[in-house]
């Protein structure tokens, strides 16, 4: 689900940002884990742009936020998959909107 947007450039079939006009834009994670290994991949049409690293040893439920900034044209697409995982499992399907979530903006 989503909790805000501005302009409906995201798609929650397929979970992918359409991206409305050219320019740099921030795309960030967020999730909650405890005892988690994971490399999370943020994607621009299909290829990875960066791999995020959360490597998570407390027992106890750890915050995680990273995000990168990309050059982007219209009709770019974005989105977030969680690519490796070790002792557990993940998912960034905004499900739990206190707990994970994929956003962006236009920075300029």
């Amino acid at each position: 689900s989503t909790t805000l947007t501005v302009g409906s450039h995201y798609n929650i079939t397929n979970y992918r940002f359409v991206v409305p006009i050219s320019g740099v834009y921030f795309f960030y994670y967020r999730n909650t884990s405890s005892t988690w290994y994971g490399d999370i991949g943020l994607y621009k049409n299909a290829s990875q742009w960066i791999e995020m690293e959360q490597r998570e040893t407390h027992t106890t439920w750890r915050h995680h936020f990273d995000g990168a900034l990309v050059q982007c044209s219209t009709n770019d697409y974005i989105d977030i998959r969680v690519e490796t995982t070790v002792g557990g499992s993940a998912t960034l399907d905004g499900a739990a909107r206190y707990w994970d979530g994929f956003g962006g903006y236009l920075v300029s």
